[in-house]
């Protein structure tokens, strides 16, 4: 058995009771443990395991914990010996063990070579859970989210065969990454200390969709090939959801709204590298949406065709700019059978794309590229309108490349995200000697549940 063929909900040690009712439900399942008076760890601990399995239940997943010490040294809440002994105390009451799972898989390939794997161990959650009295009205916030993860180098290759197996990359533990990072790490570190003590204030409500309610009072950063400079998009319970529902999360009550910046990873790259992109010849300058307005030369405007040829030049740029070279001669098979893009095709887009972009051509594999110098920037553009938008004292969230505020604050959120991205890429463009010092208002969309996105225009100064 592995968890790539049974649906499972991993157990994470970084959610805490935020009302009454869930303080008490953890209290209660302590003591029935014999534990009378539980430290802030334990009490962490338990909470996790009764959040996560309460979402088995409503979901009819199982529990994964793995039981690799290392797997939990990156959470800050809770270390693997008090996570091994509750789950231990749990099995045989609300958890159960499921056979084959937490040992050794022998595997031979079709060459005759034979490893081994150690599965994931999984547990049933039992059904008595449901019948205890604060299932229902328990609130958990997640508080414990690593604050600063960094992945090891590696090459493309190592990374194609990692991708191919589903690993995730490897990263620096705790203690390695204090070392090897030392001052900046640390620095980094407090940055989204600084933030989520801001945020367990303000906490994004999840959407309970038909389940119980939980909230979101922490976010953390990944970055790339072993620096500091490369990714740090920042991650939270709500990054993962499926956009729609994500909409339906609310900050202190209120609906959310999501800034975005159109097209924000070729037009950043290429106003940070120092160029402008094509003019659009339009009456008055200016774009609404760059991929949309490459596909109106083909298909003319406001028509199904340019529409659908938006999606695909989209699916091309980002491929390039994943990929790191802009000379990329073929597309993917993800591009062929979700697409319908041939090679034909895309060439034609890709010569098109660098024509609107040129700064595109200056692209590379090592880091010039989308994981690495453009989520990059992207990602410090938006921290720092977050921090200026805390010291107004309004609530907001990363998504990405994205924004999320409440709904009462969406102006503000877009003028303030607007003029730091203006401030740091003339900023950049000056401390780097670029070709040209970019004064860019930047295009952006907004994104409201049940509302139709609006999109405004980007222009250069």
């Amino acid at each position: 058995m592995t968890t790539e063929t049974t649906a499972v909900n991993f157990y994470r040690p970084t959610w805490r009771a935020y009302n009454q009712e869930a303080q008490i439900w953890v209290t209660t399942a302590l003591n029935q443990m014999h534990i009378p008076s539980p430290n802030q760890n334990q009490k962490d601990a338990m909470a996790s395991f009764l959040y996560t399995a309460r979402w088995c239940l409503q979901t009819s997943r199982h529990l994964a914990c793995p039981k690799v010490k290392d797997f939990w040294s990156k959470y800050p809440l809770v270390s693997w010996s008090i996570i091994g002994s509750l789950a231990a105390g749990l099995q045989g009451k609300i958890l159960h063990h499921v056979e084959g799972s937490g040992s050794w898989d022998h595997i031979t390939d079709k060459d005759g070579k034979s490893s081994s794997e150690k599965v994931t161990t999984l547990y049933t959650v039992d059904q008595s859970l449901k019948t205890t009295p604060f299932y229902d009205s328990s609130q958990f916030i997640d508080v414990g989210r690593p604050k600063v993860l960094i992945s090891k180098p590696e090459t493309r290759g190592e990374k194609v065969i990692r991708k191919a197996n589903r690993k995730s990359s490897p990263k620096y533990g705790k203690r390695q990454a204090e070392q090897t990072f030392k001052g900046p790490y640390h620095r980094l570190k407090d940055e989204v200390e600084e933030l989520n003590a801001f945020y367990q204030q303000h906490p994004l409500q999840l959407p309970s969709n038909g389940h119980s309610e939980a909230f979101c009072g922490s976010v953390g950063r990944v970055f790339h090939q072993g620096r500091l400079d490369a990714g740090g998009r920042f991650y939270g319970a709500y990054t993962g959801l499926d956009g729609d529902y994500r909409m339906q999360c609310r900050i202190d009550g209120e609906p959310i709204v999501q800034i975005d910046l159109n097209a924000a990873q070729p037009i950043l790259f290429s106003s940070l590298m120092g160029y402008k992109i094509k003019d659009t010849g339009r009456e008055n300058g200016g774009w609404f949406d760059l991929y949309g307005e490459i596909s109106a030369e083909f298909h003319g405007l406001a028509t199904d065709e340019a529409e659908e040829g938006r999606a695909k030049l989209k699916a091309v740029g980002v491929e390039l700019i994943g990929s790191g070279n802009p000379h990329k001669r073929k597309p993917s098979q993800e591009l062929q059978r979700e697409h319908r893009i041939d090679e034909w095709l895309f060439e034609m887009y890709r010569g098109k794309i660098l024509e609107w972009v040129p700064a595109l051509k200056h692209l590379d594999k090592n880091h010039h590229n989308g994981a690495g110098f453009i989520t990059y920037h992207e990602s410090q553009i938006v921290l720092k309108t977050i921090q200026r938008l805390h010291s107004l004292s309004i609530p907001a969230y990363p998504m990405h490349d994205c924004l999320i505020v409440g709904a009462s604050h969406q102006q503000t959120g877009i003028e303030t995200f607007r003029e730091v991205a203006n401030r740091y890429i003339l900023e950049h463009c000056r401390t780097h000697n670029r070709p040209q010092e970019i004064n860019i208002m930047l295009a952006y969309s907004v994104e409201e549940a049940g509302v139709n996105k609006i999109r405004k225009k980007g222009f250069y100064l």
